[in-house]
């Protein structure tokens, strides 16, 4: 049936359906099915645009999906779905007086495409003494989550070389700035190694 403001309303009256879905939550429960996560490729996109269709939002230029939800557990799941894919999104928390409520939004590109990666919008100092770790895998790039954004993150080794664990940092593989000045590069892996 459709609204007067142009949306849509599907009423399904079936008990089997309703006491499927009951299991995955109500309201500031609810969660995405767990294998929903091992679907294809495929599977997992019409799964995203049907409940976009239901219980989301397209913004005219197509170019920015927004769901809603009290559920935090649910967004979150849409946003884990949304990285298997290779798609980067951020969740936004609001609060209207004691109520919470949680935002996800996924952008396209100019071109529409979907984005993969997030922006960093400010940069801040922070005093810090301490250790530094970095975090090394095989394929050289990592996914991480701050602050509700996901992006694909470059290892910082692929950077520097890859330091031998039975000796001193080798360089293996270097880019940008490591690869053109050797100054710069020779410093830093000084610093490695007296560390």
């Amino acid at each position: 049936m459709k609204r007067k403001n142009g949306t849509y309303e599907i009423v399904i009256n079936s008990k089997l359906l309703t006491r499927y879905v009951e299991k995955f939550g109500k309201s500031a429960d609810k969660y995405i099915p767990e294998f929903i996560y091992s679907l294809s490729p495929r599977q997992k996109k019409l799964f995203l645009e049907s409940f976009i269709m239901g219980d989301g939002y397209r913004k005219p230029d197509g170019k920015t999906y927004h769901f809603v939800s009290k559920s935090k557990k649910l967004l979150d799941g849409i946003q884990a779905l949304y990285a298997t894919l290779g798609i980067s999104s951020t969740v936004y928390e609001h609060r209207m007086g004691s109520k919470v409520y949680y935002r996800l939004e996924t952008r396209k590109t100019k071109s529409g495409e979907d984005k993969y990666y997030s922006m960093v919008r400010s940069v801040e100092e922070v005093p810090y003494n301490d250790y530094i770790y970095s975090v090394t895998v095989p394929e050289g790039f990592l996914l991480v989550r701050r602050n509700n954004k996901i992006a694909i993150s470059g290892n910082c080794m692929s950077m520097r070389g890859v330091k031998n664990p039975s000796s001193y940092t080798v360089t293996s593989k270097l880019t940008g700035v490591f690869k053109e000045n050797e100054k710069t590069r020779n410093e830093f892996l000084n610093l490695i190694n007296r560390s």
